[in-house]
């Protein structure tokens, strides 16, 4: 699953240094709780999201299904070179703000 989460080794050899501490079970307890969330909200605004970035790579959830979901709910699109993690394309939280602030 982790491998699949990126486009290149470089990028999974230096997530494989920061593997997440929490056990599987309570990621699983997490993704299942927000399922649940996602299904009981009401709002046509929801998830509230004023821009999403897209990997366009992604192999866990594809690109083209996340483009026609937000696409569909009126939210303006980002898509960058990478899998469905891709924070190691920025140097720092800064500069995916900035670049998410410029793609206006």
């Amino acid at each position: 699953f982790y491998q699949n989460m990126f486009i290149n080794q470089q990028h999974y050899d230096k997530f494989q240094k920061h593997l997440p501490q929490r056990p599987f079970v309570e990621q699983l307890a997490e993704l299942q709780y927000l399922g649940g969330a996602i299904q009981r909200q009401k709002s046509p605004h929801f998830p509230p999201c004023n821009k999403v970035l897209i990997g366009t790579k992604d192999k866990i959830i594809f690109s083209a299904n996340q483009r026609r979901f937000w696409s569909e709910q009126n939210t303006p699109i980002l898509e960058v070179t990478a899998g469905h993690f891709p924070f190691y394309q920025f140097d720092n939280w800064e500069q995916l703000l900035d670049t998410l602030r410029e793609a206006q």
